[in-house]
């Protein structure tokens, strides 16, 4: 497993240190998975290759590490890069990369519509339904910081019930 890290990131095991980078993340191995995360990304940029989930990965990483400079940085090129590739389900994961980011740099106010189109977009029987819960948290998270109590703990509950209903 550790020589496979070792080797040189290429186009046939980018994804995966992608991949794996995102499992440290939320792991905890926060060190590991941003080196993971901007090795992938620095690849997959030289090579012209996908990059949206890369960068929302890294916009979860400033989330769990609290270093949120880059963050909007990277959650606006997942935008730029979802819409030059025209998926849906990109622009979902972009969309609340970019939400997110807002709320690290404490602009709850300009992350609340962005916000509410990811869960509008993610719904039940949707495209991308096992996002909603994680869209349905930041959404709590910007009604809390805007001073909307009542609205924030109604959606956190709601987030709670489809990540209990969809485990």
């Amino acid at each position: 497993e550790r020589l496979e890290l070792q080797r040189a990131i290429d186009d046939e095991n980018f994804m995966s240190r992608g991949f794996y980078g995102a499992l440290r993340l939320w792991q905890g191995g926060l060190a590991d998975a941003c080196a993971q995360l901007d090795a992938a990304l620095a690849y997959a940029e030289s090579a012209g290759r996908e990059a949206v989930w890369l960068y929302a990965d890294r916009v979860e990483w400033a989330w769990f590490s609290g270093q949120s400079q880059p963050a909007l940085e990277h959650a606006q090129a997942a935008v730029r890069h979802a819409q030059a590739f025209g998926s849906p389900f990109f622009e979902v994961m972009a969309e609340a990369a970019l939400g997110c980011a807002h709320l690290l740099q404490g602009r709850p106010r300009q992350a609340l519509p962005v916000l509410q189109t990811v869960c509008d977009k993610t719904g039940p029987g949707s495209f991308a339904y096992w996002r909603h819960a994680h869209g349905l948290a930041l959404l709590a998270e910007a009604y809390r910081q805007c001073g909307r109590p009542d609205e924030a703990l109604a959606t956190a509950q709601q987030a709670i019930a489809v990540a209990q209903a969809s485990a």
